[in-house]
């Protein structure tokens, strides 16, 4: 997925921006874990939703 489309899937969500460096591995967890958000909530699994939210904003800085 492309980085504007994890972006924008992160601000639909709620989930709290990362400052890190683009293609850096901190900025690549977040990345993956809003991915994993983002899938969850298209799947209409609120529970997982929640947890992959909280996930990605553990590696937001």
């Amino acid at each position: 997925m492309k980085i504007e489309q994890i972006i924008k899937g992160a601000r639909k969500l709620g989930i709290t921006m990362t400052n890190a460096e683009i293609d850096t591995e901190l900025c690549q967890c977040w990345a993956d874990r809003v991915e994993l958000a983002m899938m969850r909530f298209e799947d209409g699994d609120m529970i997982e939703t929640q947890k992959w939210i909280d996930e990605s904003n553990r590696y937001a800085i």
